[in-house]
């Protein structure tokens, strides 16, 4: 009866903590021993917002920095960026509605888990053997949960950084110390148009610590695990499916009915069947 919440709890044990949150930034511009990795937070985002984790590493024995960081998103057909980095008022009041709605989340989840733990017990107490082995199993499931809700937490503090202002990638000049790495995030919106391209990466420019500017393309991993841009993602399936393009991921991937389907692979693969309309089939 064990056998399932021990395999559940090896996975999750499995799953280490590590400083690259996806592939290393290519410098494009000047040099920096710094190796920089960014992904989409899956639980952070939602329909008219990416969020973004960030890590800085350093390799080097030497303190190495990060000045006058800015950010630039590639254009659309038409040139112009449709992408906007979500700062003032506006951040501040994101960050107030995203705490209520964390707040939410818990205390449903909490709810739910202490409806599971009161079926478990009155099963247990049940006359019936079949109920009493039924709500073992609910009990056992409920404490894995609850178990696997801590280890998931601690792997998410070891590695990512607090929404905090001094830990926006725009707060001011970024340290790094010798040997070591740091974690920070970001938040922008989008024009919500279907012709709007999915922000699978972005420039990140800055000056370093002897003073010469960097410029760097910085991939962000995760374009399918975040909710952002859902209307260019409806479109791209669609116009996947006009031309009989299978939409449910790239060649190599197992076959898998579940399988999420690959926007970024689509609209790659898009893009190459009508080189005219580049990134905005």
């Amino acid at each position: 009866m064990r056998i399932l919440p021990t395999l559940i709890l090896t996975s999750l044990l499995s799953a280490c903590a590590s400083s690259q949150f996806g592939d290393y930034a290519v410098y494009e511009s000047g040099s920096s021993p710094l190796k920089v990795s960014a992904s989409y937070a899956e639980t952070m985002c939602s329909d008219y917002f990416g969020y973004i984790d960030v890590s800085v590493e350093n390799p080097s024995s030497q303190w190495l920095s990060m000045k006058n960081i800015r950010l630039g998103f590639g254009g659309n057909n038409d040139g112009q960026s449709h992408f906007q980095m979500v700062s003032g008022d506006q951040l501040a009041a994101w960050a107030d509605a995203r705490k209520r709605t964390n707040g939410r989340d818990d205390f449903n989840a909490s709810m739910a888990m202490l409806a599971v733990v009161a079926l478990g017990n009155i099963a247990l107490n049940s006359s019936n053997e079949k109920a009493q082995k039924a709500g073992a199993i609910a009990l056992v499931g409920a404490d894995v949960v609850n178990t696997a809700d801590k280890i998931n937490r601690a792997h998410d503090a070891a590695i990512y950084a607090p929404t905090t202002e001094s830990t926006h990638l725009l707060a001011g000049n970024v340290n790094i110390p010798p040997g070591m790495d740091r974690a920070f995030w970001l938040l922008l919106s989008a024009d919500n148009d279907a012709q709007t391209p999915l922000l699978g990466g972005l420039h990140v420019m800055y000056e370093n610590e002897e003073g010469q500017d960097v410029v760097m393309y910085l991939p962000v991993r995760g374009v399918n695990q975040c909710a952002w841009q859902q209307n260019r993602k409806d479109y791209l399936k669609q116009a996947a499916g006009k031309r009989g393009i299978a939409p449910s991921g790239a060649p190599g991937q197992p076959t898998n009915k579940r399988l999420m389907t690959d926007y970024w692979y689509l609209e790659k693969t898009l893009a190459k069947d009508d080189a005219k309309v580049g990134m905005n089939p």
